[in-house]
């Protein structure tokens, strides 16, 4: 079953808190420490990462440790701070984190044990339910295998078919037994079309009933399952077009006795009739069945879609980058991310209350949570409710949560010269290589043969274009169509007065035999796409501290040693 994905509809974004870099290959789980302000990731490159937050805000690596194999996954359980960790080899490995968070003791290995063969494809993998000894275990053919295991036996009790590819994750319910899970074409089975490429990580929300999907092309889908959905149908198939009885091209009898050229075959993604292009000129979204982007309906099922039942039942956001997996903790407003771009992202509520976690988690579910989750608390629980959620305790009015966001979303930066020569790149939204060597080769080209004396902005698809020439050397950035123009050009403006303050009187040379210094100096100013720091006198600081600690490790390495 196929499905034409469209552009998400946009909502407000999450806010993003923090930055985490330092793997040097894919990170494969990312994990909150609950309690604590600390991130625990698990990559590709054979490494275990503890990072907790310093006072200056950032990430720093507490614990570094480093495996035989890459690590494929990871769970921790914060009462005994245990830490277990899946490699690539088949091994499970168990550590031990000590109270400060500064040393990991390792435990003992987990080879595990045969108790008896089940042929399957390709395992990727599963879950286990303590409760009732049932296994889930999913494979790449995008079937789902439920076995029982006991003492000395695993019985096959049946088989979960929906999605069509490869099956990555899972997600159960506890309570009302209910799971969800993921497979490659970005689609959760029979229910919901979620992005514009691969779901790759989901979490359910027990308390508010709903779904949180990531897909590799950065989009964040919040799915509400609190209510009655309908089944997506089986595609029917035929050999002419059920509504109209043309036939299709492989139909080669009929198209003989009619004296006709066959038509291609489309289906109606409500009805799941096979249909002629003819009778399915019209597209529809149908969110109760799944559907929250326009598809391809007939005719006859277009009228019967009435206005209401196009109300969209999801949320989206973007997560500005690929993700490969997703952890969140509700009752801080919390939500790591982490991919194959090797970096880690910690996002939270934004300062209004109006981010991704405030539709998924509203104050009165949170009060619900507390007296469920913290039943012991004495009668001052109101000020210990405040501080469990302190973003609860300075809410702003309603003239404030009209008021929209100033922060400029800028999705990248280019640099280059008179003659097209890139100088600097930097890209705050995940694309392939292929398609960023397209736009730089598009934009250059229609930046250079602009007049001087044209505007500076420019409207290119769905973004718009903020550039400036200083010298030989052209600063253009990527922002949304809504935001503002002239506050873009102020934060080109103040990233050459940094590279000015840097380098004394700043040339094309020295950014191109110092690109490396250009990218520091831009990290120090803009993370995520948004503006982190404004002092130019506190990014310069940083930055000359940066090169003092360099000078020193490089003076301490030429020491001969004796």
């Amino acid at each position: 079953m196929a499905a034409e994905i469209h552009s998400r509809p946009q909502s407000r974004r999450p806010v993003l808190l923090s930055k985490v870099e330092g793997h040097q290959d894919a990170v494969s789980a990312a994990l909150l420490i609950p309690k604590e302000d600390g991130v625990i990731t698990a990559g590709e490159d054979r490494t275990i990462r503890v990072w907790l937050k310093r006072d200056s805000g950032q990430y720093w690596p507490s614990i570094y440790h480093t495996m035989a194999s890459p690590c494929s996954a990871m769970a921790y359980h914060h009462d005994s701070r245990r830490i277990f960790v899946g490699q690539d080899n088949g091994a499970i490995m168990e550590f031990h984190i000590s109270e400060d968070f500064n040393k990991m003791n390792f435990v003992k290995t987990y080879p595990g044990k045969l108790l008896t063969t089940i042929y399957t494809n390709i395992y990727v993998k599963g879950r286990y339910d303590h409760e009732t000894q049932h296994a889930f275990v999913g494979d790449y053919s995008g079937q789902i295998t439920l076995l029982k295991l006991e003492q000395n036996t695993c019985s096959v009790i049946t088989t979960l078919k929906g999605h069509e590819d490869e099956y990555l994750h899972m997600q159960s319910e506890p309570i009302d037994t209910q799971f969800a899970s993921k497979c490659k074409p970005g689609t959760v089975p029979l229910v919901f079309w979620s992005g514009l490429d691969k779901v790759q990580a989901i979490c359910y929300i027990q308390l508010t009933r709903q779904l949180v999907s990531c897909s590799a092309d950065g989009g964040i889908a919040v799915w509400n399952m609190d209510i009655s959905r309908e089944e997506a149908p089986q595609w029917l198939e035929s050999d002419s077009c059920q509504k109209c009885e043309q036939p299709f091209f492989w139909n080669i009898k009929q198209m003989w006795d009619t004296k006709t050229i066959g038509l291609r075959q489309h289906h109606c993604r409500k009805c799941g009739q096979a249909v002629c292009g003819k009778c399915s000129t019209k597209r529809s979204s149908y969110p109760i069945m799944g559907f929250e982007f326009q598809v391809r309906v007939c005719d006859s099922c277009f009228e019967s879609i009435k206005d209401e039942d196009r109300t969209s039942l999801a949320t989206f956001h973007e997560g500005k980058h690929n993700i490969s997996h997703m952890s969140m903790d509700i009752s801080r407003g919390l939500m790591v991310t982490c991919g194959s771009d090797r970096i880690v992202k910690v996002a939270g509520e934004s300062a209004n209350n109006s981010g991704l976690f405030m539709s998924c988690f509203s104050i009165a579910d949170k009060l619900l949570y507390y007296e469920n989750v913290q039943p012991t608390y004495s009668k001052d629980w109101p000020q210990r409710f405040l501080d469990e959620f302190p973003s609860l305790s300075s809410s702003p009015s309603p003239r404030d949560m009209e008021k929209p966001d100033a922060t400029e979303q800028i999705h990248f930066i280019l640099l280059f010269s008179r003659q097209g020569k890139l100088r600097l790149q930097k890209w705050y939204t995940t694309l392939p290589d292929k398609e960023k060597k397209k736009i730089i080769r598009e934009i250059v080209q229609i930046i250079l043969s602009r007049n001087q004396k044209t505007s500076s902005f420019v409207d290119w698809k769905d973004l718009k274009l903020v550039y400036k020439r200083y010298a030989s050397l052209y600063f253009c950035c990527a922002i949304e169509d809504q935001d503002n123009e002239l506050l873009t050009l102020e934060v080109v403006h103040r990233y050459v007065e940094l590279l000015d303050r840097y380098f004394g009187n700043v040339c094309e040379l020295d950014i191109i035999f110092n690109f490396e210094k250009a990218y520091f100096i831009l990290d120090e100013f803009i993370i995520g796409g948004e503006v982190q720091e404004t002092s130019k006198k506190t990014a310069v600081k940083a930055i000359e501290e940066s090169d003092m600690l360099q000078e020193t490790v490089e003076e301490y390495m030429n020491k001969p040693a004796f």
